[in-house]
Protein backbone atom coordinates (compact mmCIF):
# COMPACT_ATOMS: atom_id res chain seq x y z
CA UNK A 1 0.00 0.00 0.00
CA UNK A 2 1.42 3.36 -0.86
CA UNK A 3 0.25 6.73 -0.05
CA UNK A 4 -0.11 10.41 -1.98
CA UNK A 5 2.90 12.13 -1.42
CA UNK A 6 1.74 15.73 -0.83
CA UNK A 7 3.94 18.35 -1.99
CA UNK A 8 4.09 21.97 -0.68
CA UNK A 9 4.35 25.30 -2.46
CA UNK A 10 8.52 26.38 -2.56
CA UNK A 11 9.43 23.37 -0.12
CA UNK A 12 11.06 20.55 -2.34
CA UNK A 13 12.89 19.80 -4.81
CA UNK A 14 14.38 16.67 -6.51
CA UNK A 15 16.96 15.23 -8.62
CA UNK A 16 18.65 12.46 -10.44
CA UNK A 17 20.22 10.98 -13.28
CA UNK A 18 19.10 8.55 -15.99
CA UNK A 19 20.64 7.07 -18.69
CA UNK A 20 20.17 8.64 -22.49
CA UNK A 21 22.35 5.76 -24.73
CA UNK A 22 18.84 4.89 -25.95
CA UNK A 23 18.04 7.85 -28.06
CA UNK A 24 21.15 7.19 -29.91
CA UNK A 25 21.82 10.54 -30.07
CA UNK A 26 25.00 11.70 -32.15
CA UNK A 27 27.40 14.75 -32.13
CA UNK A 28 28.63 15.90 -35.51
CA UNK A 29 28.33 11.82 -36.59
CA UNK A 30 29.73 10.55 -33.63
CA UNK A 31 27.79 8.89 -30.92
CA UNK A 32 27.06 10.52 -27.48
CA UNK A 33 27.54 8.02 -24.49
CA UNK A 34 26.41 10.35 -21.96
CA UNK A 35 23.69 10.67 -19.16
CA UNK A 36 20.64 13.32 -18.02
CA UNK A 37 20.42 15.32 -14.80
CA UNK A 38 17.32 15.98 -13.87
CA UNK A 39 16.25 18.73 -11.87
CA UNK A 40 12.46 19.04 -10.49
CA UNK A 41 10.62 21.48 -8.65
CA UNK A 42 8.01 19.02 -6.26
CA UNK A 43 4.89 21.36 -6.44
CA UNK A 44 4.63 22.35 -9.80
CA UNK A 45 6.92 19.64 -12.01
CA UNK A 46 9.26 22.29 -13.14
CA UNK A 47 12.16 21.00 -14.50
CA UNK A 48 16.07 21.32 -15.95
CA UNK A 49 18.14 19.12 -17.82
CA UNK A 50 21.78 18.79 -17.54
CA UNK A 51 24.08 16.84 -19.85
CA UNK A 52 26.71 14.30 -17.80
CA UNK A 53 29.06 11.96 -17.83
CA UNK A 54 28.50 10.10 -15.00
CA UNK A 55 26.98 10.54 -11.82
CA UNK A 56 29.83 12.40 -10.46
CA UNK A 57 30.29 15.04 -7.60
CA UNK A 58 30.88 17.64 -9.87
CA UNK A 59 28.08 16.68 -12.42
CA UNK A 60 25.25 16.63 -9.71
CA UNK A 61 26.81 20.25 -8.36
CA UNK A 62 26.98 21.74 -11.96
CA UNK A 63 23.50 20.18 -12.90
CA UNK A 64 21.84 21.55 -9.36
CA UNK A 65 23.42 25.03 -9.54
CA UNK A 66 22.38 25.78 -12.69
CA UNK A 67 19.39 24.96 -12.05
CA UNK A 68 18.55 26.96 -8.65
CA UNK A 69 19.61 29.66 -11.02
CA UNK A 70 17.78 29.36 -13.96
CA UNK A 71 14.71 29.06 -11.50
CA UNK A 72 16.42 31.98 -9.41
CA UNK A 73 15.17 30.89 -5.58
CA UNK A 74 16.05 28.08 -3.17
CA UNK A 75 13.42 26.01 -1.92
CA UNK A 76 13.46 24.35 1.94
CA UNK A 77 14.41 20.75 0.93
CA UNK A 78 16.06 19.08 -1.53
CA UNK A 79 15.76 14.88 -1.94
CA UNK A 80 17.52 12.52 -3.85
CA UNK A 81 17.93 8.59 -4.26
CA UNK A 82 21.27 7.04 -2.80
CA UNK A 83 23.20 8.66 -5.06
CA UNK A 84 27.15 7.51 -5.15
CA UNK A 85 28.01 11.54 -5.66
CA UNK A 86 25.56 12.59 -2.41
CA UNK A 87 26.02 9.64 0.08
CA UNK A 88 28.57 7.00 1.02
CA UNK A 89 28.18 3.64 2.20
CA UNK A 90 28.00 3.03 6.02
CA UNK A 91 29.81 -0.38 6.41
CA UNK A 92 28.75 -1.14 9.92
CA UNK A 93 25.19 -0.91 8.81
CA UNK A 94 24.60 -1.29 5.29
CA UNK A 95 22.82 1.94 5.10
CA UNK A 96 23.70 5.10 3.14
CA UNK A 97 24.40 8.87 4.32
CA UNK A 98 25.07 11.95 2.91
CA UNK A 99 28.78 12.66 1.96
CA UNK A 100 30.38 15.90 3.49
CA UNK A 101 31.40 16.40 -0.37
CA UNK A 102 28.14 17.65 -0.94
CA UNK A 103 28.29 21.02 0.41
CA UNK A 104 26.53 22.70 -1.78
CA UNK A 105 23.48 22.16 -0.03
CA UNK A 106 24.35 23.74 3.49
CA UNK A 107 25.82 26.70 0.95
CA UNK A 108 22.28 27.20 -0.16
CA UNK A 109 21.48 26.72 3.02
CA UNK A 110 18.92 23.24 2.58
CA UNK A 111 17.67 20.49 4.16
CA UNK A 112 18.27 17.41 2.59
CA UNK A 113 17.21 14.09 2.24
CA UNK A 114 17.51 10.56 0.55
CA UNK A 115 15.32 7.37 0.21
CA UNK A 116 15.79 4.14 1.76
CA UNK A 117 17.41 1.43 -0.18
CA UNK A 118 15.03 -0.42 -3.07
CA UNK A 119 12.14 2.32 -2.24
CA UNK A 120 12.22 4.18 -5.35
CA UNK A 121 8.42 5.41 -4.73
CA UNK A 122 9.99 7.36 -1.97
CA UNK A 123 11.62 10.14 -4.41
CA UNK A 124 8.14 9.71 -6.69
CA UNK A 125 8.45 13.28 -8.60
CA UNK A 126 11.84 12.43 -9.42
CA UNK A 127 11.85 8.63 -10.40
CA UNK A 128 8.52 10.15 -12.35
CA UNK A 129 9.83 13.00 -14.66
CA UNK A 130 13.39 10.57 -15.20
CA UNK A 131 11.20 8.06 -16.90
CA UNK A 132 9.26 10.38 -19.06
CA UNK A 133 12.26 12.51 -19.87
CA UNK A 134 13.24 10.42 -22.52
CA UNK A 135 10.16 9.32 -24.28
CA UNK A 136 9.75 13.04 -24.56
CA UNK A 137 13.02 13.53 -25.97
CA UNK A 138 12.69 10.49 -27.92
CA UNK A 139 9.26 11.95 -29.64
CA UNK A 140 10.93 14.95 -30.48
CA UNK A 141 14.11 13.80 -32.08
CA UNK A 142 11.73 11.92 -34.41
CA UNK A 143 9.49 14.67 -35.28
CA UNK A 144 13.00 16.32 -36.00
CA UNK A 145 13.92 13.74 -38.46
CA UNK A 146 17.68 13.45 -36.77
CA UNK A 147 19.25 12.42 -34.03
CA UNK A 148 22.55 14.61 -35.08
CA UNK A 149 23.29 17.65 -33.45
CA UNK A 150 26.68 20.07 -34.26
CA UNK A 151 27.62 20.43 -30.52
CA UNK A 152 27.05 18.93 -27.60
CA UNK A 153 25.49 22.65 -26.28
CA UNK A 154 23.20 22.41 -29.12
CA UNK A 155 22.35 18.67 -27.79
CA UNK A 156 21.32 20.16 -24.20
CA UNK A 157 19.95 23.30 -25.28
CA UNK A 158 17.79 21.42 -27.39
CA UNK A 159 16.65 19.01 -24.71
CA UNK A 160 15.94 21.83 -22.38
CA UNK A 161 13.97 23.56 -25.13
CA UNK A 162 11.64 20.19 -25.39
CA UNK A 163 11.36 20.38 -21.43
CA UNK A 164 10.41 23.97 -21.70
CA UNK A 165 7.53 23.53 -24.24
CA UNK A 166 6.40 19.97 -22.72
CA UNK A 167 6.78 19.94 -19.67
CA UNK A 168 7.27 23.55 -17.84
CA UNK A 169 5.23 25.88 -20.20
CA UNK A 170 1.47 24.08 -18.94
CA UNK A 171 3.03 24.96 -15.48
CA UNK A 172 3.80 28.64 -15.72
CA UNK A 173 0.83 29.76 -13.25
CA UNK A 174 1.94 27.53 -10.72
CA UNK A 175 5.97 28.78 -10.94
CA UNK A 176 4.52 32.20 -10.99
CA UNK A 177 3.09 31.86 -7.55
CA UNK A 178 5.61 29.79 -6.22
CA UNK A 179 8.76 31.64 -7.10
CA UNK A 180 7.82 35.21 -4.16
CA UNK A 181 7.82 31.43 -1.86
CA UNK A 182 11.37 31.02 -2.58
CA UNK A 183 14.39 32.39 -0.39
CA UNK A 184 17.01 34.66 -2.26
CA UNK A 185 19.93 32.06 -3.21
CA UNK A 186 23.26 33.37 -2.44
CA UNK A 187 25.20 36.12 -4.40
CA UNK A 188 27.80 33.25 -5.58
CA UNK A 189 28.20 29.59 -6.54
CA UNK A 190 30.27 26.69 -5.05
CA UNK A 191 32.76 25.74 -7.50
CA UNK A 192 31.66 22.67 -9.98
CA UNK A 193 35.44 20.67 -9.60
CA UNK A 194 37.27 19.54 -7.13
CA UNK A 195 40.69 19.93 -6.15
CA UNK A 196 43.22 17.44 -4.99
CA UNK A 197 46.79 17.85 -3.68
CA UNK A 198 48.62 14.99 -3.29
CA UNK A 199 52.28 14.67 -2.13
CA UNK A 200 54.34 12.66 -4.69
CA UNK A 201 55.39 9.45 -3.57
CA UNK A 202 58.94 7.86 -3.38
CA UNK A 203 57.79 6.03 -6.64
CA UNK A 204 57.41 9.38 -8.65
CA UNK A 205 53.72 8.38 -8.72
CA UNK A 206 50.51 10.49 -7.40
CA UNK A 207 47.70 9.13 -6.20
CA UNK A 208 44.18 10.45 -7.18
CA UNK A 209 40.50 9.09 -7.17
CA UNK A 210 41.52 5.64 -7.24
CA UNK A 211 43.79 6.42 -9.88
CA UNK A 212 47.97 5.82 -10.21
CA UNK A 213 49.85 8.74 -12.33
CA UNK A 214 53.62 9.21 -12.41
CA UNK A 215 55.34 12.13 -12.74
CA UNK A 216 59.06 13.21 -12.86
CA UNK A 217 61.33 11.69 -10.60
CA UNK A 218 62.40 15.40 -9.30
CA UNK A 219 58.34 16.19 -7.60
CA UNK A 220 58.94 13.26 -4.84
CA UNK A 221 57.74 14.59 -1.22
CA UNK A 222 56.09 17.57 -2.98
CA UNK A 223 52.49 18.82 -3.39
CA UNK A 224 51.05 20.42 -6.62
CA UNK A 225 51.32 23.57 -5.24
CA UNK A 226 55.48 23.69 -5.03
CA UNK A 227 55.52 21.95 -8.58
CA UNK A 228 55.32 25.44 -10.22
CA UNK A 229 58.92 25.75 -12.13
CA UNK A 230 60.40 22.47 -11.52
CA UNK A 231 58.25 20.51 -14.32
CA UNK A 232 60.20 21.23 -17.11
CA UNK A 233 62.60 18.65 -17.81
CA UNK A 234 66.55 19.75 -18.93
CA UNK A 235 65.50 19.06 -22.31
CA UNK A 236 62.25 21.60 -22.26
CA UNK A 237 60.00 18.57 -22.58
CA UNK A 238 57.00 20.24 -20.53
CA UNK A 239 54.27 17.44 -21.74
CA UNK A 240 51.83 15.78 -19.35
CA UNK A 241 52.46 13.43 -16.57
CA UNK A 242 51.12 9.78 -18.21
CA UNK A 243 48.37 7.86 -16.14
CA UNK A 244 48.64 4.45 -16.07
CA UNK A 245 45.65 2.58 -14.40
Amino acid sequence: MFFEQEHHIGRQDAFDFTHAAELGTTVGGQALDHLLFVFTLCYNSWTWLEVAYGESHEALVRGFQTALWARSGVPDEVWSDKLSAATHELKATGGRALTGRFDVRDHYGLRSGRIRPDEAHENGVAETRRGRITPLLAQALLLRSSSDLPSVAEREAFARATVELRVNRPHVAQLAAERPLLRTRPAARVPNCTTYRPTVRRWSTIRVIGRTYSVPSRLIGLRPEEWSGLTESPRGDNSPAKGRS
